[in-house]
């Protein structure tokens, strides 16, 4: 298996996929434009085959954070029907949160903030970036031995909560059709 780590901006022309081969994206930027040139990676995938490209993004604010999986970008819900095998396609993370792609106040070029409040926006648990590795390697795990039964996680270590969204129909509609209000209401059910 070919792992490589890129600290530089994606590109992704990067990315060709070929025949009988996975590319799993892992993402863990911190910017909206970062995201959506990872995102455009998954126009290689159609429906008429199993995805050969996968996007695996890692996110985190302070002290929660998430970990969304998909392969496809599109928003008819009839494209994610479940077959006699279970379904193929999952909503891009950017489907399922389409937030992530909504430039934050400190990411503009004309934002008027100094050092300091930039660094206080983006200030983070020391214990943070391990749960959401921790999560991230879980799917990446799950996905290449054919076990994966979710495709997102979203969690909050101040209040010890977590939640997940299981490979259904159900929860697959509802990621797809709530978009990123879907977060907001998994910790209030």
């Amino acid at each position: 298996m070919e792992i490589t780590a890129i600290a530089q901006p994606f590109q992704p022309k990067w990315i060709v996929p070929s025949y009988n081969t996975l590319i799993v994206v892992t993402a863990c930027v911190d910017n909206a434009k970062a995201r959506e040139s990872i995102t455009q990676v998954l126009q290689h995938n159609t429906h008429r085959s199993a995805p050969h490209i996968w996007h695996l993004d890692c996110g985190n604010s302070k002290r929660s954070g998430q970990v969304l999986l998909g392969s496809h970008l599109s928003t008819n819900p009839n494209d994610y029907d479940f077959e006699a095998l279970g379904c193929f396609r999952l909503p891009a993370p950017t489907i399922q949160q389409p937030d992530l792609l909504v430039s934050q106040p400190e990411e503009l070029a004309d934002n008027n903030l100094s050092c300091e409040q930039m660094a206080l926006l983006n200030s983070q648990s020391l214990s943070i970036n391990q749960r959401v590795a921790a999560e991230a390697f879980d799917y990446l795990l799950q996905l290449t031995t054919g076990k994966l039964r979710r495709f997102a996680t979203y969690f909050d270590l101040e209040s010890g909560s977590g939640k997940s969204l299981y490979t259904t129909q159900v929860s697959i509609m509802q990621a797809i059709l709530l978009g990123h209000s879907c977060a907001n209401a998994l910790f209030s059910s």
